[in-house]
């Protein structure tokens, strides 16, 4: 995919050098600067992101949004886990219940599994 056409996919990342939230240090401001780290990496590996699906399916998320690319769910979920001591399916419930809503700016509609 046109790497124009992945940025159009993302929130966060306008293809800009510079993080523009690295000088905001509000809560908000510091969960954009990682959205934008996580987009600025999906958009430079071209979309794709080898383990994604496994990485998603085997976190057992349940509420996965059909408008957000898998591959960017899951370069937000590594970002977002990276340097944690705790397991992936312990932040799982985190990062579906806190991450993903602020990221979307919208709650999450639960499915059922």
């Amino acid at each position: 995919m046109p790497r124009d056409d992945l940025i159009k996919q993302c929130r966060y990342y306008n293809g800009e050098e510079k993080n523009p939230y690295e000088e905001d240090n509000t809560e908000l401001g510091s969960k954009r600067f990682f959205f934008w780290i996580a987009e600025e990496s999906y958009v430079s590996s071209g979309g794709v992101d080898k383990n994604d699906k496994s990485l998603l399916k085997s976190l057992g998320l349940s509420s996965i949004p059909k408008d957000v690319p898998t591959s960017l769910l899951s370069r937000l979920f590594f970002v977002f886990s990276h340097g944690s001591d705790i397991e992936p399916s312990s932040l799982a419930d985190k990062f579906e219940d806190n991450v993903l809503p602020t990221y979307l700016a919208r709650p999450l509609q639960k499915q059922s599994h």
